[in-house]
Parts: structure tokens; sequence; C-alpha cells
């Protein structure tokens, strides 16, 4: 009788959960709106959607119209304010966002750890600070071009222009002496 109710408990739990974490890399819109409702954010573009079940805030990153990366973070309860996944947690979510692929732990930084799939086209970090982030490998590109060119314009904007040093140039010949302050020609008496 206890070994039913225990098998009646994990069914039932699984029922639920696939609805829970059914969001995966590879999905568009319609198929998240399909699997959670109605969206309750969404930047401009529809570039990031977000949704919230039950246990989870779900954000979906798409590019052309395919989630490439997703991050998933545990609502609060009345109690506290985030909960931290569970092992069983990240280990469901990674495989059903892993496209049937082993991931490989990867080492870890205090508070984060990391995982990638065999083929290494999957990523997932799971931070302390209570979310776990699943991304593809080319969202990952993407986000490190972006990172270099906005450093690259940054760079460009703070450099001085070759006109600017010359005219700082000829301004210093059309006036070799400094002018005095009116406070040092009052200390000189004049």
């Amino acid at each position: 009788m206890l070994a039913a109710r225990c098998l009646l408990t994990i069914v039932l739990f699984l029922l639920g959960v696939p609805n829970l974490s059914q969001a995966r890399i590879g999905d568009t819109l319609q198929q998240a709106i399909e699997r959670y409702g109605k969206v309750v954010n969404k930047a401009p573009g529809n570039e990031f959607v977000m949704f919230k079940e039950a246990s989870f805030y779900i954000t979906a990153h798409l590019h052309d119209d395919k989630t490439d990366a997703i991050t998933y973070v545990k609502t609060g309860s009345q109690s506290s304010v985030k909960s931290a996944f569970s092992d069983e947690e990240i280990e469901m979510l990674l495989r059903i966002n892993g496209n049937g692929q082993t991931w490989e732990r990867s080492s870890t930084k205090a508070g984060v750890y990391e995982w990638k799939t065999e083929d290494r086209k999957l990523q997932a970090v799971y931070s302390e600070s209570k979310f776990l982030v699943i991304t593809t490998a080319s969202y990952l590109k993407r986000l490190d071009e972006a990172a270099k060119k906005k450093s690259k314009e940054e760079n460009k904007q703070r450099a001085p222009s070759g006109g600017q040093k010359s005219g700082t140039a000829r301004k210093r010949r059309l006036n070799p002496t400094p002018r005095k302050s009116s406070s040092a020609l009052d200390k000189q008496g004049g």
C-alpha cells in the first residue's frame, strides 16, 4: 500500500512537472505560449518573453523566432523570497533542454555551477543566487561579439581624434605664454 502511494505521488508529480519545464531551446514563441499560456512580460520585438508557472518564472530569449536561451528562476514562497533549485530540478531542466545529449559538469567557481553538452552546442549555468540559464553556443557567441563591438565603440569615443590634437597644438603656438590669473596679478601688485 505504501509503495502504491509513493508511486502515485511520483506519477502525479511527473504529470505536473512537464508542463512546468517544457520550454525548450529551439521552441518558437507560439510553442512557448502553447505550453505556458499568457506572456507576463516581453521586450519590444519579442526578443525576450517571460512566463510564470507555479514554481518558476521562465524567460525565453528568441533569435530568428527560436528560443536560444532560457532562464529559470524559482518563484518565492510566502516564507522566502527565492528558494534554491534541487539537484533533481536542475537535472530535469538540463535533460529537457539537452535534446537527448548528456550534460558534462565543468569546473565551478564559488557559488556557480556550469555544464556543457557533449557536442558543446548547449551550455548551462546555475548560480547560488538561484537562477538557471541554458543557452546555445551561438547565443553566447552573439553576446561576445556584441560586447566586443560595444567595447570598441566606447574606446573609439574616448580616444581623441587627430583633429583635436593638432588644434590644441596650434592654440599653444599662438599663445606661447600662459595668462596670469587675476589673483596672481593682485599678488604682484598690479
